[in-house]
């Protein structure tokens, strides 16, 4: 329940004048599921792909592409970044007029998991190998 803000009248009639005002409860953080993938997946969308859609999430299908992902090994940081990766790919270039962002995310899911996969099994750069300049040390 929100804390109601008092107005000029003061207290409501019949209440403790004594009474501390209500602390509105805070929400507890998503945890990570696949259904939690979705809502992530629609807030990272920027609003211009929508154009004529009402909606650019399917939420059933897109669930469904998120199951399969899961079963085949891949874990709820690797799919974030799959849809990080395929948002910075609209930037560059966008989707055909009339194709929601949920039917291009699963139609390149095979892409988008061989660009993660490439990308996590790159190891760290150490810099162990660097000499210093000679002229300047």
């Amino acid at each position: 329940m929100k804390a109601r803000p008092e107005d000029d009248w003061g207290k409501p009639l019949g209440s403790d004048p004594d009474a501390p005002a209500p602390v509105a409860k805070k929400k507890p953080a998503r945890q990570e599921t696949l259904t939690s993938l979705i809502y992530y997946f629609n807030d990272i969308l920027p609003q211009d792909v929508w154009g004529n859609l009402n909606s650019p999430v399917n939420a059933k299908a897109l669930l469904v592409g998120l199951r399969k992902l899961k079963n085949a090994g891949h874990s709820i940081a690797d799919i974030k970044s799959m849809m990080n990766s395929f948002v910075a790919g609209l930037q560059v270039k966008p989707l055909p007029v009339g194709v929601a962002p949920w039917r291009g995310f699963l139609a390149n899911l095979d892409a988008l998991a061989s660009k993660v996969q490439a990308t996590s099994l790159k190891e760290p750069d150490t810099y162990d190998d660097l000499q210093p300049d000679t002229r300047i040390v």
